[in-house]
């Protein structure tokens, strides 16, 4: 595994070597095509992922009274997705889906716990991280007993 890219990352940016080897060891390196969606809208959380290749898009969930997709972010080399949902204790308010061939690690969210049991600066990284995103579904999306739906669709009469 990429110690350098692992090391790069938000979420791992201040480990030492020991800590980077213990995630390396729980880590997998999974494959996806362009258009495969890695992470369904509203799933129940249990990986966090770090791009090592390609490309991939957290959409928003089509709305009703509009006919297009909503692009939240679009995401490469090195970066994280899949914790704000763990963060929030919540199921995952975007989808993910591949724009390109994507190579990336995966971090299973037991492993995660086990090897950060306080996760101090981590956990404190996260939440911030978690605190910027759910900003960007202000007015969109709204958390309602668990699940994430249409804050327009509230509004409406």
């Amino acid at each position: 595994l990429n110690r350098k890219l692992l090391g790069s990352a938000w979420i791992f940016d201040r480990l030492d070597d020991h800590h980077i080897s213990e995630v390396v060891s729980s880590m997998e390196v999974e494959v996806f095509s362009p258009g495969e969606v890695i992470i369904e809208f509203n799933q129940a959380p249990d990986r966090i992922f770090i791009l090592i290749s390609g490309q991939v898009s957290l959409l928003l969930p089509r709305r009703k009274h509009v006919n297009k997709i909503n692009v939240l972010d679009t995401l490469s080399k090195g970066e994280v997705f899949g914790e704000l949902a763990m963060v929030m204790k919540t199921r995952s308010p975007y989808e993910a889906r591949a724009l390109s061939y994507c190579e990336m690690y995966s971090f299973h969210i037991t492993d995660f716990q086990q090897l950060f049991p306080d996760r101090s600066h981590v956990k404190q990284k996260m939440d911030y991280k978690a605190e910027v995103r759910l900003h960007q579904f202000d007015g969109i999306l709204e958390l309602q007993q668990g699940r994430w739906v249409d804050a327009l669709t509230l509004k409406r009469p």
